[in-house]
């Protein structure tokens, strides 16, 4: 099953402020992480360990990360090194977890049956990209009075800061997998996740053999005036949203700022997560939850 969906808002997109997820099965992506990881940190990697690695910015704060792994994980030894290259790598090994005896029994087994339907090089990428920063949203921010508990919009005409997004923003979904292997993930995500999603209801996707789409928009301050007043009585209601969420993420802002993490498992298994979010510190203590 391949996939290629596309959505592009306001025209050419730079690469300031984004979110990266590729995840798939593969030696040569693969062996391509580990040596990153490698190379970042002067480690000899061992793939029988299922070694995660975070790289991170030197002055971002990593002890709520450490004690996020380290309560998700029970036993681990978070290994933290200067990075060669800059930044800094915090590296644990899934194995230090969860113990010998289920090391060499169940987790393995369950590791070999949920990539059992994934071929080798298949893979599954979602990501969104952006010319705009949360410095730019913060410009609006204060503009608008956001940090005010009772702000409101200044003119019906005028959006949120978090839209400032929506003006120069790309979305893709890209995949070449196993239709089973699709309904593997569905099953775990909704499983871990403690979702209300039944991977029966999406059997469907078994019969998709190629999709390719794309859609283009304008940005919406493009918006004509009349749609633009709809929207604006709309979506201010979601700022209140939106100071929720920063208050949620308040303890990893600094890590935010440009984070990569690499995941790569015994049998070639990988996920890569890169984020990058200049300013979000600074645009979230504006908001009033946390300074």
């Amino acid at each position: 099953m391949i996939l290629d969906l596309g959505m592009t808002v306001g025209g050419e997109v730079a690469n300031n402020t984004y979110f990266k997820l590729k995840l798939g099965k593969g030696n040569e992506e693969a062996s391509t992480l580990n040596k990153i990881v490698e190379e970042g940190t002067g480690m000899v990697l061992d793939e029988a360990k299922h070694t995660v690695s975070f790289r991170i910015q030197e002055s971002a704060d990593p002890s709520q990360l450490l004690e996020m792994i380290e309560g998700m994980m029970e036993g681990v030894t978070v290994e933290q090194v200067a990075g060669k290259n800059g930044g800094k790598w915090l590296v644990c090994h899934l194995t230090e977890a969860v113990g010998t005896d289920i090391v060499n029994g169940d987790l393995e087994a369950q590791l070999d049956e949920f990539f059992a339907t994934c071929p080798e090089n298949s893979y599954l990428e979602f990501g969104f990209q952006s010319g705009k920063t949360f410095e730019d949203a913060l410009e609006v921010a204060k503009a608008q009075g956001e940090a005010n508990e009772d702000s409101t919009a200044p003119t019906e005409s005028s959006l949120p800061s978090f839209l400032t997004f929506m003006n120069n923003l790309d979305v893709s979904l890209r995949c070449d997998i196993n239709p089973d292997f699709a309904l593997n993930v569905l099953n775990f995500v909704a499983k871990t996740m403690k979702l209300p999603l039944d991977a029966e209801m999406f059997q469907f996707i078994k019969k998709f053999q190629c999709l390719e789409a794309r859609w283009n928009f304008n940005s919406i301050d493009e918006l004509q005036d009349g749609d633009k007043s709809v929207a604006s009585k709309n979506l201010w209601s979601g700022l209140g949203d939106m100071k929720s969420v920063l208050g949620e993420v308040e303890p990893f802002v600094s890590l935010f700022n440009e984070m990569t993490c690499i995941f790569t498992l015994r049998n070639s298994a990988f996920l890569k997560l890169e984020f990058r979010a200049p300013g979000l510190q600074a645009y979230a203590a504006h908001m009033g939850k946390f300074e």
